[in-house]
C-alpha cells in the first residue's frame, strides 16, 4: 500500500503521503519488479513509474479554497481507489478501505 502512495514507511506506521506525488504505472504491462518495489529510490527512478497528484487533482488549488470540511475531500476513498488501481496489474486487491 505504501509504495503506491510514495510513502517511506508503512501505512500502519502512520506514514503520510504527498498528495501531489503518488506513484502511477505508465504501462500496466511493464511492471516494476519486487526488487524495485522494495526500494523507494529505485522505484522513483523506474522507467514504468510516473508521479502524479492523487486523483489527478490540483491539490494546491483545492487547499487554497479549503473550507475545513475534511469529509468533502474524500481522501480515504481516493487513496483506496489509487492503491487498488496501482496493484491491480500484480493481481493484488485490498478488500478494506483506508
Amino acid at each position: 500500500m505504501a509504495k503506491s502512495l510514495n510513502c517511506n514507511q508503512t501505512i500502519t506506521d502512520g506514514s503520510t503521503y504527498p498528495l501531489k506525488e503518488v506513484f502511477f504505472l505508465k504501462d500496466p504491462t511493464r511492471k516494476p519488479s519486487m526488487s524495485s518495489l522494495s526500494d523507494l529510490e529505485k522505484l522513483a527512478k523506474h522507467c514504468s513509474i510516473k508521479k502524479k497528484p492523487l486523483g489527478e487533482k490540483d491539490w494546491v488549488d483545492i487547499f487554497q479554497k479549503y473550507d475545513g470540511d475534511f469529509e468533502k475531500l474524500k481522501l480515504d476513498d481516493l487513496a483506496s481507489d489509487h492503491i487498488n488501481n496501482f496493484w491491480k496489474p500484480y493481481g493484488i486487491t485490498f478488500h478494506y478501505t483506508i
